[in-house]
């Protein structure tokens, strides 16, 4: 069950484990109905990528260059491109205050990552069945 509440904007939603969201309300439509994940926010995408990887939620919005925080990153982008109808500049800000740009290239490179390197598929084809039996 999620709560919201309207605020400049601005919507916060507790789900049922606890976690509390952050939405734009500008960037995308909210309408309460049977399931709270079938909003993919930025910030539960970033959770459930952390969760896979077995990272902390700070790596992803940190500056590090590290390979594996650098995937599980620009996975999280691709993720949010892809899910939610937030811009690219508000994904960015929402991933470790990236650039537009940063996200455009992140989205294609796991489109690209996809097609030539397997553990990259297995690794994108896991995330999305667990996005879509949320």
């Amino acid at each position: 069950e999620a709560k919201s509440y309207t605020c400049m904007q601005i919507i916060v939603i507790k789900d049922a484990k606890g976690y509390i969201f952050t939405y734009n309300a500008s960037s995308a439509s909210y309408r309460e109905d049977k399931s709270f994940y079938q909003f993919y926010l930025t910030d539960y995408i970033q959770k459930v990528i952390c969760d896979y990887f077995n990272l902390p939620i700070e790596s992803i919005q940190s500056r590090t260059r590290k390979r594996e925080i650098v995937q599980a990153r620009q996975l999280a982008m691709y993720f949010a491109k892809k899910m939610t109808k937030s811009s690219l500049a508000i994904i960015g800000l929402q991933c470790g205050n990236k650039d537009h740009a940063t996200v455009l290239h992140a989205y294609k490179t796991v489109q690209n990552l996809s097609e030539t390197d397997k553990q990259f598929k297995f690794w994108v084809d896991e995330l999305e069945k667990r996005f879509n039996n949320a």
